[in-house]
This record gives structure tokens, sequence and C-alpha cells, in this order.
């Protein structure tokens, strides 16, 4: 909650049509972010929810196929895109607290239950992007280890339509705080690769019968 006080803070001082969000510890290293910005013009109709997608950096942007929270996980550390762009991913209501940080104290862990150290409902990379999405479309996600084929479908479309992972190299930045903090398994993370699969798989290629009656159910049927 404090995160996006202040995000909105400072994008609401924006004046300009682009802006970079970045941490007071994350130097600049480059200008990838500007090179990559449009380099994938090919959008799905959708959840198409920006103007333009808005970069980020995969640190975490956790990989779904390895961690049990990797549905709608995009990191909230760095992001660049246009200013009303970036508005709208951040600017919303406020999270519910405590009543996110304690949820497993009065709910029924789920089975099988792939993280049992977890007391959340949502990670802190979960929050912000779920929350933006849930501005535009009614999405099933009851806690962050809810994967079913709604779940998983919506968070592919609203990552491969509205964002671009890079890694924080391709990127252009620094993150001197996190070194050495990287995650054990090769993957844990999803890299550009992984994300160029998604916008193959939901921008260049028409949605089958299968996608588009998941999306007529919770009303975000392309038009």
């Amino acid at each position: 909650n404090r995160l996006l006080r202040s995000t909105v803070a400072g994008l609401k001082a924006c004046t300009r049509e682009y802006a970079l969000k970045l941490r007071t510890d994350t130097p600049l290293a480059g200008n990838g972010f500007l090179v990559t910005f449009q380099r994938y013009p090919e959008r799905g109709s959708a959840l198409r929810l920006l103007n333009d997608r808005i970069v980020v950096i995969n640190f975490y942007c956790w990989n779904p196929d390895l961690r049990p929270f990797g549905l709608f996980s995009v990191t909230d550390t760095v992001n660049f895109g246009r200013t009303e762009d970036l508005r709208d991913v951040w600017d919303r209501p406020l999270d519910a607290e405590p009543a996110n940080s304690t949820w497993f104290e009065s709910h029924s862990r789920p089975d099988p239950d792939r993280a049992p150290w977890a007391g959340f409902r949502y990670t802190p990379e979960q929050l912000p992007w779920l929350g933006f999405v849930r501005k535009h479309v009614e999405v099933p996600f009851e806690h962050f280890n809810d994967v079913t084929p709604t779940s998983q479908l919506l968070s592919e479309l609203s990552i491969a339509n509205n964002a671009i992972i890079v890694d924080r190299d391709q990127f252009g930045v620094e993150l001197p705080k996190f070194a050495g903090r990287e995650p054990l398994e090769p993957d844990a993370l999803m890299s550009h690769e992984m994300w160029l699969e998604l916008y193959k798989r939901h921008c260049q290629t028409a949605p089958n019968e299968a996608t588009l009656a998941i999306l007529a159910e919770v009303g975000a049927a392309p038009e």
C-alpha cells in the first residue's frame, strides 16, 4: 500500500508523455528499455488494457511453471511506458490489510499446498498487477495458488498484451541491493524468451474455441 501511494503520487506529478519508475537504489546502466518499448507491435484483442505495453524487468516476475505464486506476477520495481498507462496500472484502491497478509489464518489451505509456509493471500509481485487487471475485468483468482485454466489464461493474456518482460541487462538497470539474491533455480524467473512465447501464443495467433469460451465466461471476449 505504501508503494501504491508513493508511485501514484510520483506519476500524478509527471508532466511528460513517458515515465520511468525506479527504486532509488537502481541506477540506470543503458537505454535498452527505449529500444524494446515498441519492438513488438502485435497485440491480441482480448485483455488489451493499455495504450501501449509497459517494459518491466524480470526480477521478480516468477515463472508459474516453477513457483506456486507465478500467475499475475509482474515486478513492482522498474517500469517504463506511457505515463497514462503507468497511472492506469498503479492508480487504484489500496489493498485490504491485514486481511491479505493473514489470509490463511482464517481460510482453508489449498490442496495440494505448494507453499505451506505462506500465510498471505497474494504476493507483493501479484498484488499490483492483479489489482490493475481487476479494474477492467473480473478475475476468478481466490489466492496465490488458485491455478485454473481460467486464471492461467487471464494471467498470460494480461502479461502478453500489456507488458514486455526483459532481463535487467536488456532493460539497462543495475540492482546492487539484490546482488547474490538470485533464485536457486535457473528458470525461476520469467525470462524474455519465456515472454516471447506468450507473445507468439496470444498476439500472433488467433484464439481457439477453448480460449474464446473462457473469455466469454468472464466477460472478456475480444470485440
